[in-house]
């Protein structure tokens, strides 16, 4: 029984000077954020100065949480961003699932002023991490606040800013080996700037990650004066991510979304209303997003400029719903159509329908400030067969030429949607 006792009271001393280290050692580490940033490029296989640690707390209390802030990572890979965060907490990981399932379970996870700061806009896809195998961090929920991202201009692809990210996730779960990230949550951006389309604020309600996709079952995106909804996906987030969503526009200035493509004026003013599907990324090569879909243009305007007197020889006669408005601009009426924007450029085919006068189409392209349409009055009778009689507007956006269309060009005239 006495040796009992002191193998028990030994056991207690030795277990007591072993809790005295680990307290003195993180003690000694939150003094020396240094070392642990030394030790973490270490691990990671990085060069010295790649991480950075302004400071580190562990809490005293049950269950025990640790901080860190003015966090630093320049992964060396290519392409690949630099990432500062302000101030993040968690929850100390038990140890049994760290030594079994190489799993750190962080508990509620806050992070605030996560910055993402990219050197050019190529995807960074070289980066090897040592630990490829199954380390997993997980999370019971995940507050993401203040966060910003940013990517210079690079070449044809313009800049890009997202600020004051907030994101609200749960049941995270992470293998950075693997590139795989599962979560559902939502998610708030009171200002995010796409290339030349500013978009004033972004609300997710609902998202999940599943590995190396998003899905955005509604959104709601805030341009110019509307609101609009999208709803989508986008695959690929763990090499070139590819953008799939579809877009619904209720009503917009038309000449706004031209102006936007174009990156100049537009020779189209009036009220849009749209549903489109954004592409981008994926095998789309650099700079070849595109918005394609349904348009409705009420109120339309054509800009013809000086040479809009010879139009009432032409058209007025066959298309009295022709008005002309000052400066050369000529009012059309409603154009339902099927559009497509691109980056400097935009492809239109419109038409205006009536069930008491000539159908008229309208169809080309703009681009940068050049423009090539036909307009066409289409025949009563076998209007898909007959070329009708129309004009062709080419040249400067800004001075078009107008002159009569030739048949070849007419009989080049898309399909009817209307009739």
């Amino acid at each position: 029984m006495r040796r009992a006792g002191r193998w028990a009271l030994g056991l207690g001393a030795c277990g007591l000077v072993v809790l005295v280290c680990l307290v003195a050692a993180l003690a000694y580490l939150q003094s020396r954020p240094d070392l642990i940033a030394r030790g973490l490029e270490r691990a990671l296989h990085w060069p010295e100065g790649s991480v950075s640690l302004g400071e580190v707390e562990v809490s005293a209390q049950w269950p025990v949480r640790w901080s860190v802030a003015d966090l630093r990572l320049q992964p060396p890979a290519e392409h690949a961003p630099e990432i500062v965060i302000r101030h993040a907490t968690a929850s100390l990981p038990p140890l049994r699932p760290v030594v079994q399932q190489q799993q750190l379970r962080l508990g509620d996870v806050s992070i605030d002023g996560l910055q993402i700061i990219k050197p050019d806009q190529h995807p960074a896809r070289d980066l090897e991490l040592p630990l490829r195998a199954p380390i997993v961090l997980m999370a019971d929920t995940v507050v993401l606040t203040d966060a910003r991202f940013y990517a210079p201009a690079d070449g044809i692809m313009s800049e890009v800013e997202a600020v004051g990210v907030e994101v609200e996730a749960a049941d995270v779960r992470w293998v950075p080996g693997m590139r795989q990230l599962d979560a559902v949550g939502r998610a708030f951006v009171p200002r995010l700037q796409l290339g030349a389309i500013p978009l004033h604020t972004v609300y997710v309600p609902e998202m999940a990650l599943l590995g190396n996709q998003l899905l955005l079952p509604r959104g709601e995106v805030g341009y110019g004066e509307s609101t609009v909804s999208v709803s989508g996906r986008i695959t690929a987030m763990d090499t070139r991510p590819a953008v799939e969503l579809e877009v619904l526009l209720e009503q917009e200035r038309v000449e706004n979304a031209v102006e936007t493509a174009l990156g100049g004026s537009s020779p189209l003013r009036g009220f849009l209303q749209a549903r489109v599907m954004l592409r981008s990324g994926g095998r789309l090569p650099r700079g070849g997003a595109r918005f394609e879909g349904v348009l409705r243009l009420r109120r339309a305007e054509v800009y013809l400029g000086n040479d809009l007197k010879m139009l009432p020889k032409v058209l007025i006669d066959i298309a009295p719903w022709f008005r002309r408005q000052e400066s050369g601009w000529l009012e059309a009426g409603t154009l339902v159509g099927q559009g497509r924007f691109g980056r400097g450029w935009v492809e239109v085919s419109m038409e205006r329908p009536s069930r008491t006068h000539r159908v008229l189409q309208a169809w080309g392209r703009l681009d940068g400030q050049q423009m090539d349409v036909v307009v066409r009055a289409v025949p009563k009778r076998r209007g898909d067969e007959r070329p009708g009689v129309g004009v062709s507007v080419t040249g400067s956006v800004k001075a078009p030429k107008l002159r009569l269309a030739k048949k070849d060009e007419l009989r080049e005239a898309p399909p009817l949607i209307t009739q």
